[in-house]
């Protein structure tokens, strides 16, 4: 039976560690806080869909909604911008009491999950991860894997500490998504490779769906070896289904996210409109001015937007289907600028 270690308690987690376990794969789950401090009073919203695709039974007695507000307020909130979203199988609860759902569930399949347990490093042999180094109980103790799934989200140490030669890109400012993000018995899910910015509509349910897309690659590989070969497939379909957003909107929304307060406060004051309507409401029109001053006013940050946008979409759309270690290096030297080569030992000593 095949050991799988997964490091940290994210929605990717859950996802990944619950289809495994439900095809008899041995699953532990470690991470560093308590079990009664997983998860937030934030109200967060599910789709039903994506429980259904994960093999998740839907929880009994929460709130469903027929319709989702989003809104972009002013700082001053003395405006917003509201773009209505319309679906009758979203759920919402608190971040809470979704975890200890997917934790119950988790458990009822097997999953064993290592609560107060600090993740320090991968265990790494020559080419490949063997395993995670932890402290627990203020003990430093090694738990051997066949495959280590990093959820440590985007300051992960596991990430930070892999060699060099493994070939697993680091998350730079700015870049979303990561590429690179797998590699001889390690692949990382969630913030670890840039999933967690909202500005890429990065929302619950996707991230589920990538942790159990990572086990249906797992369960696929059978009993060969789970090296980057094998694991590719996995990281294709992230950049198909879940990073190939729309670049406008997402560009619009990065724009939004880095102008000043008092920029927002100007373009959005004394608006209260629905996105969704056909007409272009004549408040809209009567900021077009204000619009356009704030757009030359920030023109350096729009250049900058547009070329991490296109260098975005270009990565999602070009990704190599098939693992070549030659087309993989190209399509990093495209996106990055600085494709990870393989090196020798001596990098990591």
């Amino acid at each position: 039976m095949r050991r799988i270690l997964i490091a940290g308690c994210g929605y990717g987690a859950f996802g990944c560690a619950y289809k495994l376990a439900k095809e008899g794969f041995a699953v532990v789950v470690f991470e560093q806080a308590s079990r009664e401090d997983l998860g937030s009073d934030t109200k967060v919203v599910l789709p039903l869909s994506a429980l259904l695709r994960c093999g998740i039974p839907i929880p009994p007695n929460v709130d469903r909604m027929d319709r989702l507000d989003q809104i972009l307020e002013a700082p001053d909130g003395q405006g917003r911008l509201r773009l209505a979203t319309v679906n009758k199988n979203i759920i919402g609860l608190s971040e809470r009491e979704l975890k200890t759902y997917l934790l119950d569930q988790c458990e009822s399949v097997g999953v064993h999950f290592c609560f107060d347990t600090e993740c320090l490093e991968p265990m790494v042999d020559r080419s490949a991860v063997t395993g995670l180094t932890i402290k627990q109980n203020n003990q430093i103790l090694s738990a051997p894997g066949d495959l280590l799934v990093d959820c440590c989200g985007a300051d992960s140490p596991l990430k930070a500490n892999l060699p060099r030669y493994l070939g697993v890109g680091k998350l730079k400012e700015n870049q979303l998504p990561q590429t690179m993000f797998v590699a001889d018995g390690y692949a990382a899910v969630g913030a670890s490779v840039g999933m967690h910015n909202p500005l890429m509509h990065m929302e619950v349910g996707d991230v589920l769906l990538a942790g159990a897309g990572l086990a249906s690659t797992v369960i696929s590989i059978g009993s060969q070896p789970l090296t980057k070969q094998a694991l590719w497939p996995y990281e294709y379909n992230v950049f198909k289904s879940v990073f190939q957003s729309n670049p406008t909107k997402v560009a619009v929304l990065e724009f939004l996210n880095r102008i000043q307060n008092k920029d927002m406060n100007r373009l959005l004051t004394g608006l209260d409109i629905d996105l969704s309507e056909e007409k272009l409401p004549l408040s809209v029109v009567r900021k077009l001015p204000t619009l356009g001053w704030i757009l030359c006013k920030n023109a350096p940050e729009l250049k900058a937007i547009g070329k991490q946008t296109l260098r975005s979409f270009l990565a999602a759309k070009t990704v190599p289907q098939d693992y070549d270690a030659v087309r993989i290096s190209l399509w990093q030297m495209l996106y990055e600028n600085e494709p990870i080569r393989k090196g020798n030992h001596e990098e990591s000593r």
